[in-house]
């Protein structure tokens, strides 16, 4: 698949996620470059010359935050494949966090054989009234242990739907 403009993606991922299952509202969509920073534990496949703080990151970032008429939640993303995931497809249990005074957030959590994956996703209004994305990330497997964090911009976030859920003004 080619690479197509961030709303054009973000319009293909919810028809995407509304597809065999309730159709499902994006809350948030997210795209571009995330910078952060990451932590890796000497162990499993990283040795200790490796481990320690690194600049983290992902080039052409899509995550999309979704929410069903059964008012179940879903995160979406493309990777560098151009390849669409589902955190629930994926086996990921997904479920609203909650609502702060400048945003609120979404968790992912894998427990898989192979170890536990926890994700927060966390949507901000930073001061400039800008829509921002947080991501932290805590990988605990037999081959990785990794804390992580980056950050993405926002292009769209419906407060609308968030305001009617939630009971917010």
């Amino acid at each position: 698949m080619r690479i197509l403009e961030a709303g054009v993606m973000i319009s293909f991922i919810a028809t995407l996620a509304g597809q065999g299952t309730a159709s499902a509202d994006t809350i948030a969509s997210c795209s571009g470059d995330s910078q952060g920073k990451a932590y890796y534990v000497h162990g499993g496949i990283v040795p200790k010359s490796k481990s320690g703080f690194v600049d983290d990151g992902t080039t052409g970032n899509k995550i999309s935050l979704t929410l069903n008429k059964e008012q179940e939640w879903d995160i979406l993303w493309v990777d560098a494949r151009q390849e669409i995931y589902s955190a629930k497809d994926s086996g990921g249990a997904v479920a609203f966090v909650g609502m702060g005074s400048t945003g609120f957030s979404v968790s992912a959590v894998y427990d898989t054989a192979d170890g536990l994956v926890t994700s927060i996703y966390s949507v901000s209004l930073n001061g400039s009234d800008q829509w921002e994305l947080g991501l932290m990330q805590t990988k605990q497997t037999d081959l990785i242990t990794k804390v992580g964090f980056e950050m993405l911009k926002c292009q769209s976030v419906d407060l609308d739907t968030m305001a009617k859920l939630y009971g917010i003004d």
